[in-house]
């Protein structure tokens, strides 16, 4: 009888022991799922920048890369993670000096696991800016 008892309690101690390593394990878990959504968007976003810069790069003047950005951003599709590009602009055209376009985009990114009692976790912005010299504008003469 006394070894019947033992047995049960040994049992019972594994189911406590892995509830509590459960406990731990699982948000932790979750929380390594959120960051490496989070370091994706990052990556993304800046490649959406770099990718509005070139294009805008390669155009001879401002407008022309407006409208290139802004075909890019109409072909981009939101996927998985990423809700929305919520801007894709143009911020500076200098044909002048430095002869570089700079590039600002922002998106919005859905957690895959909200975090709990942090407001509009669900919902975070990522910005990112990009420059690339203006390729499009032909040299002058000497």
């Amino acid at each position: 009888m006394l070894l019947r008892t033992a047995r049960r309690s040994r049992k019972g101690q594994g189911i406590l022991e892995v509830m509590v390593g459960l406990l731990v394990l699982v948000p932790l878990a979750l929380a390594m799922l959120d960051l490496a959504a989070i370091v994706l968007a990052n990556q993304a976003n800046d490649e959406i920048a770099k990718r509005a810069a070139r294009a805008a790069a390669s155009q001879s003047t401002r407008s022309s890369a407006s409208t290139a950005v802004s075909q890019l951003k109409d072909s981009i599709k939101p996927t998985g993670m990423i809700k929305s590009v919520d801007e894709l602009a143009v911020v500076d055209f200098a044909t002048s000096g430095t002869q570089e376009v700079r590039v600002r985009s922002k998106i919005s990114l859905a957690l895959p696991v909200p975090i709990p009692f942090v407001h509009n976790s669900a919902n975070l912005k990522f910005a990112a800016e990009a420059v690339e010299p203006i390729v499009g504008i032909e040299a002058e003469a000497i």
